[in-house]
């Protein structure tokens, strides 16, 4: 300890280390996602992103909404969810940051389980938002998709992960009584 009666160099390594692993971590789920995009497009598009969307919008339009593989298709109009449309990202980022941050092994997967919740939701909330806009307001579909989305994506995912860092733990002890 130095005079303040703080580990500054100590702090400052845990936290090096912690973004070294981050990043090696993130880059790696980066990597495998890539790679296994082809395997796991039909279940990472079609299943958790078109067909949820697809009903919401069933049941929130008179439009006749028909799920295809990446699209969502209405009268002469087709909303593609791509690679980058899905969430995955977003969800790599957060995830590897939770699961590499020192924290009870509990608390990080119920963090990851929550995170996941919030992300993929969002990301449903984005999908539909996106085909409104694409309907009545086409001009702001460039500006809506790879500007406000985006951001708000990796702002949700960055502020989860500090608020889950900042959180105090689940079962924390008490403090002794002192006399």
């Amino acid at each position: 300890m130095n005079e303040g009666g703080s580990d500054k160099p100590a702090a400052t390594r845990r936290l090096v280390r912690w973004l070294g692993l981050w990043l090696l971590l993130y880059g790696a789920g980066i990597l495998l996602y890539n790679a296994s995009y082809d395997f796991t497009r039909t279940v990472l598009i079609h299943r958790f992103q078109v067909q949820p969307a697809a009903w919401i919008l069933k049941h929130t339009t008179d439009l006749p909404i028909v799920a295809r593989e990446e699209s969502i298709l209405t009268r002469g109009h087709a909303l593609q969810v791509m690679r980058g449309c899905d969430g995955i990202e977003a969800w790599i980022l957060m995830t590897s940051a939770l699961v590499t941050f020192p924290m009870p092994w509990m608390r990080r997967w119920r963090s990851v389980a929550w995170g996941t919740v919030l992300i993929f939701g969002l990301n449903l909330l984005r999908i539909v938002s996106l085909f409104y806009v694409m309907m009545y307001w086409p001009a702001f579909m460039d500006l809506a998709h790879g500007l406000i989305w985006q951001s708000i994506m990796v702002l949700s995912a960055c502020l989860f992960v500090l608020f889950q860092m900042n959180a105090p733990a689940a079962r924390s002890q008490p403090e002794p009584l002192r006399p």
